[in-house]
């Protein structure tokens, strides 16, 4: 809806969420109680009916996915004054609660983890500070970027195979984690088998009642049925790792006509980082504020944490 030339800002959103504009269909996605009834009700989602590559895109699945990107960090700026360009983007890597900005004694600005912040000063053992200042961690993300930027833009089967790389190392070690917690599992699932064959020999020997034979199978097969799903997902997820390819393609469209960055923004921050993690400092024996090093990883959008050699 508009009016004349000025369009209403839910509708240009309604426009913004849409996924139609990308080429996907959707239908059954409301309902109403009956035939009286008219009002809609959104069905749960796994009753839509969604057919992709239904019509041609006028909006790339980047573009799009950017954009719900951009709205789902909308929030009002903090007490402290405006949000720094990675606000919404960096995570404590001990609790994963988002950092926020915050203002030290000296007007500088840095981010902290909000967890940690909203807590009571006497009662802050759930977690730590993780804190960082504004212009520190804004100057290494604007180096990860144009440092990716420039070999992915200047030599792109160099950066392919790195990007490859890259990728393999993370799904490694997801895989193995992922392979332990199945082995795990499966440990339980086997011993549970045991012990139901047990309870069943000592109900027909009489050594427990009924009702605590009834009991001990319900609590059993309930704990097994929920490792059975556990392991089942766990398996599920190892073969998608293993399939799984770094989007490159993605990341190139992405990058497309994309000139210099001399200066880290908003937008820019969004386009190319999906997330940054910050692990607590590690300071110098005897002293609080003097930090010697501090861990920061960061994961870029399609391509992950990507490392240079």
């Amino acid at each position: 809806m508009n009016d004349g030339n000025l369009w209403y800002e839910f509708s240009v959103g309604a426009i913004a969420r849409n996924p139609i504009y990308t080429g996907t269909f959707i239908s059954q996605r409301y309902t109403t109680p009956s035939y009286k009834n008219k009002k809609h009700y959104e069905r749960p989602r796994d009753e839509w009916v969604v057919i992709e590559n239904h019509h041609p895109a006028i909006v790339s699945q980047e573009t799009f996915d950017l954009v719900q990107k951009l709205r789902s960090m909308k929030h009002r700026p903090p007490k402290e004054g405006e949000r720094g360009p990675l606000s919404g983007l960096l995570f404590c890597s001990d609790c994963g609660s988002a950092l926020i900005s915050a203002s030290g004694t000296s007007k500088c600005k840095y981010y902290v983890c909000s967890k940690y912040r909203k807590a009571s000063k006497y009662f802050r053992t759930e977690c730590s500070r993780h804190s960082i200042q504004h212009p520190i961690v804004e100057r290494i993300v604007l180096l990860k970027i144009q440092e990716v930027l420039a070999l992915a833009q200047t030599d792109k089967a160099k950066f392919a195979e790195k990007v490859h790389k890259s990728t393999n190392k993370d799904n490694e070690r997801s895989i193995k984690a992922k392979t332990a917690e199945v082995l795990k599992t499966d440990r339980r699932i086997a011993e549970l088998d045991k012990i139901i064959k047990r309870v069943y020999e000592d109900r027909i020997a009489e050594k427990i009642t009924e009702d605590r034979f009834i009991k001990m199978l319900g609590d059993y097969e309930a704990e097994q049925a929920g490792l059975t799903e556990k392991s089942e997902m766990f398996r599920t997820e190892i073969e998608g790792l293993k399939i799984k390819a770094a989007n490159l393609a993605s990341f190139m469209k992405l990058i497309e006509g994309q000139s210099e960055i001399t200066e880290l923004i908003a937008d820019i921050a969004r386009r190319y980082v999906d997330r940054v993690v910050i692990h607590e400092a590690v300071y110098r024996e005897g002293s609080k504020n003097i930090k010697e090093s501090q861990t920061i990883q960061i994961f870029l959008n399609c391509i992950g944490e990507f490392e240079q050699d």
